[in-house]
């Protein structure tokens, strides 16, 4: 059994498949498989197929000998596997750009994370100093209401004074005579 591959197989080659009929008996709609071989007996030509072209679609192959047809068989698969390691090359840049962007997301969540702390840390402190507002304003109140009780003596002690202010008056008076 004949493997061809990197990494791992790419095509086995345990099962050859060949068709062979008269060439007046392949139809023109006929699609041979990707690799498949269509011998035409009375002839001897050889059609490789691609899997969607049809018969009248395909040209004969430029060796129709077996060991032409399996030269034909080997380039094709070469081919492939030329496009199949280019094919895991981009896979392994893809997947360094998929890492690459699981770490730029990780480090995005942690500055959220730490966002959120901050945030976390400012509507307390917006809190502590609206609870000191609070204080302060009731404070204020309370010395708001001790001036007035102020303003009301000293209006009440101007009172008095006024009235002292009269008596003394009266009193000289009544000692100048």
């Amino acid at each position: 059994m004949s493997t061809y591959g990197i990494n791992g197989t790419i095509l086995n080659l345990e099962h050859l498949q060949l068709k062979f009929k008269n060439a007046s008996a392949w139809q023109e709609s006929d699609v041979l498989l990707a690799g498949e071989v269509g011998v035409e007996l009375d002839t001897g030509k050889a059609k490789i197929g691609d899997g969607t072209k049809t018969w009248a679609q395909l040209g004969y192959s430029a060796d129709p000998t077996l060991a032409g047809l399996i030269s034909g068989l080997t380039e094709r698969v070469g081919t492939a596997e030329t496009s199949l390691t280019g094919l895991a090359g981009r896979m392994d840049t893809a997947e360094g750009n998929i890492t690459s962007q699981g770490a730029r997301i990780t480090t995005a969540e942690g500055d959220i994370d730490a966002a959120e702390a901050r945030i976390t840390t400012a509507e307390s402190d917006i809190d502590a100093v609206e609870a000191r507002a609070t204080a302060l304003e009731a404070k204020d109140v309370t010395h708001e209401s001790r001036m007035t009780t102020i303003e009301a003596k000293d209006t009440t002690q101007d009172g008095r004074l006024d009235a002292l202010e009269g008596i003394t008056t009266i009193s000289a008076n009544s000692f100048s005579e």
